[in-house]
């Protein structure tokens, strides 16, 4: 016996996975900023920092945001490219 989800469960749950979304983007912008406050021009010297352009891609693709996707993936592939900080060599490879 399968399970019935009303459409308007659906449409409920939707809302708030957008909004957990949204508060992701907003979590992760506010990150980046703060490591260019703290860090400046050598922020791209941290893996973290192409972590976060990548994590922000994603939830940007998954908010249909794709203008901002091609844009945040190629900063995150600079920025994996320019690291310093790894603790073993074979994760820079």
């Amino acid at each position: 016996m399968h399970t019935r989800i009303s459409v308007k469960k659906l449409v409920c749950y939707h809302r708030r996975y957008e909004k957990y979304r949204l508060k992701q983007r907003t979590i992760l912008r506010e990150a980046l900023k703060r490591m260019d406050e703290v860090f400046g021009e050598n922020k791209i010297e941290y893996q973290v920092y192409g972590d976060l352009l990548n994590d922000l891609g994603a939830v940007c693709h998954m908010t249909s945001r794709y203008e901002e996707v091609a844009s945040l993936c190629k900063q995150a592939i600079d920025a994996f490219k320019a690291v310093t900080d790894y603790d073993v060599e074979e994760k820079r490879k």
